[in-house]
C-alpha cells in the first residue's frame, strides 16, 4: 500500500492481563502516513489486506510510550475550575498549540498536580485488529 492508501479497520486493546480497555465501536477510517494511529499498528494494516485479522503485542514504548515522572507537575488550583475532582481530564494545548488531555491527580490546598502522560503509558498492550477495506484516497477538487 502506498502513503495515499486509506484504510478501515476495527481494533480492540487489552492489557496483559487481558483486560479490555479499550475497543472501536465502528470501523475507523485512516489514511496512510498521516501520524492517526500507532507507527505500529499502521505498519500492521499497510501489510495486511481487507479481512485479514492481526493480534500482536505492543512494548510500551512503541505504544503510548513509558510512564514519565516529569510528565507530572502542580499549577496555582485557581487555574482550573473548582469543580474538578482527581481522575478528571482537563483539556490544555501545548506551546506548539496541540491538544493536551491532563489527568487531575492529586487536589492539594492551593494547587492541582497534573499529570501529562497518556492514561496507557507504561503499559505493553495486546491488539487486535481487523481490516475491513483498503482504497485509494480521495482527492480533493
Amino acid at each position: 500500500m502506498s502513503e495515499e492508501q486509506v484504510i478501515t479497520f476495527n481494533y480492540s486493546l487489552k492489557n496483559t492481563k487481558g483486560e479490555a480497555l479499550e475497543k472501536s465501536e465502528e470501523p475507523i477510517t485512516i489514511q496512510v502516513g498521516q501520524n492517526q494511529i500507532l507507527p505500529a499498528i499502521e505498519e500492521i494494516l499497510v501489510k495486511g489486506k481487507p479481512g485479514e485479522k492481526h493480534t500482536t503485542e505492543l512494548k510500551a514504548a512503541e505504544a503510548f510510550g513509558e510512564y514519565r515522572k516529569d510528565l507530572i507537575f502542580e499549577i496555582p488550583k485557581d487555574q482550573i475550575s473548582d469543580t474538578v475532582k482527581v481522575g478528571d481530564v482537563v483539556g490544555s494545548e501545548t506551546q506548539e498549540g496541540q491538544p493536551l488531555k491532563l489527568t487531575v491527580v492529586e487536589i492539594k490546598e492551593n494547587a492541582l498536580v497534573l499529570d501529562a502522560n497518556h492514561p496507557l503509558a507504561g503499559q505493553d498492550l495486546n491488539v487486535d485488529i481487523e481490516i475491513v477495506e483498503t482504497q485509494a484516497p480521495v482527492l480533493d477538487a
